[in-house]
């Protein structure tokens, strides 16, 4: 195996079990999460949110005690272990978000506990930004929803490009009225285009969000 538990490393079986007898399944020395935080810190006193298997379960359930081939002594895989509870968030969606792709589940959710709903490991918008570029800290304007990027973008799989959680321009319709929009100059002989053939959805130079393009007429 790749990864072994440090007492199983250091030959000290009897740290957890005892060699004799014992009221406890497997001649352990105490019970089930009882035993693990004789050594481990309560994962749960990390945040107010608290996972549910780890809160009402077994550390056992998900990590092996002696030995095995990935990280953090867990029985399989990330994903493969996150799926034993939770359902496939990407199923047949075309465009999936990469640390999803990768199977990484913990590079935005704590498996144990966390501070944040949800169980991630950032607030907001503060962790998308430690991946991707924060458009808003040389902006001059911003979109007024920019502060919840899930409000436009599915966090795991979308069918529509970009992670959107709807195709344009339904999802600018959700908060912008197609009628206030008709009556806008601006507006006219449009046509089919795109919102963001125009506009950008998150920040720009412009009080209207325009494209430099836009403001200049050549807009595709």
């Amino acid at each position: 195996m790749k990864v072994t538990h440090q007492p199983i490393d250091n030959g000290e079986c009897l740290d957890c079990h005892d060699p004799h007898q014992s009221p406890n399944t497997n001649l352990l020395v105490k019970k089930g999460n009882d035993l693990c935080l004789t050594c481990h810190d309560d994962p749960l006193e990390e945040g107010k949110f608290k996972h549910q298997a780890v809160e009402g379960g077994d550390c056992l359930a998900c990590h092996s005690p002696h030995a095995t081939n990935f990280k953090g002594l867990l029985k399989e895989s990330v994903k493969a272990t996150c799926y034993e509870c939770h359902d496939d968030v990407v199923g047949k969606k075309k465009d999936v978000h990469q640390p999803v792709d990768d199977g990484d589940c913990t590079a935005c959710h704590a498996p144990h506990a966390g501070a944040d709903k949800n169980l991630l490991i950032k607030p907001g918008e503060s962790l998308c930004w430690e991946c991707h570029d924060n458009f808003l800290e040389k902006a001059k304007f911003t979109h007024d929803v920019v502060d919840d990027c899930s409000g436009c973008h599915n966090p795991h799989a979308s069918d529509v490009n970009e992670l959107l959680n709807k195709s344009l321009p339904a999802l600018c319709t959700d908060c912008h009225d197609p009628k206030d929009l008709a009556r806008d100059k601006g507006h006219a002989k449009t046509g089919n285009k795109s919102c963001v053939d125009c506009h950008d959805p998150h920040s720009g130079d412009n009080v209207n969000l325009l494209k430099p393009a836009a403001m200049k007429g050549t807009a595709p």
